[in-house]
This record gives structure tokens, sequence and C-alpha cells, in this order.
């Protein structure tokens, strides 16, 4: 089964994937990159896929299965996810401020 998700992010995603540090590439555009291995979580109701195949490209996910339904593009650069989960940007949507809202810009 494939799942089409809703564009996310990518640098976010890498940065999520690869535990919040430096992206493992330099992305650009036109990169086509596909993680293979890692669990998939898409945040909707929709159960995890174990050993998933997430396909981005032009900064966008492009594909999300299991290795079984969904195939990586020749010419893909490809990671190894195995042991690790792949998850939608995380955004704060609830802070708080104290104080003057001028604030908050600084």
């Amino acid at each position: 089964m494939t799942v089409t998700p809703k564009p996310i992010h990518l640098a976010l995603l890498f940065a999520v994937w690869a535990g919040c540090g430096e992206p493992p590439v330099q992305l650009t555009e036109s990169t086509r990159v596909a993680i293979v291995g890692a669990r998939s979580i898409a945040g909707t109701s929709a159960p995890p896929i174990s050993d998933s195949v997430v396909v981005i490209r032009d900064g966008r996910i492009e594909a999300v299965g299991t290795r079984a339904d969904t195939s990586v593009p020749s010419g893909t650069e490809v990671f190894d996810g195995t042991g690790k989960t792949v998850v939608p940007g995380f955004v704060e949507t609830h802070a708080h401020y104290h104080g003057d809202l001028a604030r908050v810009d600084e």
C-alpha cells in the first residue's frame, strides 16, 4: 500500500530523521533521495509502516509505503533508515509568552 502524503518541509524531515542534527546530504530543489528500512509514522490514524520506503523529490515527499510496494526510482540516492523512525515535522502550535508582544520577535 502506497500512501500519498501531504507536502512537508524536507529539511525538517531530515533533521528529525537524523536526530535533530545536520542533514546527511546537501539538499537542493532537484535532489531525489529515499530513506529505506525505517519505520514511518504519518501522524494520521494510519498505522506505522515498518520497513518503509520514503521517496523525496524536488523538496516534497513523492511516495511512502512498504519496501515491498514502493519502488525506488533509478538514480535516487538511498539512505539506510534501519533502526530509525521517520515522522512528519513537529510544529509548535501552542506557546505562552510572558510580557510584551513586541518581545516575541526578539
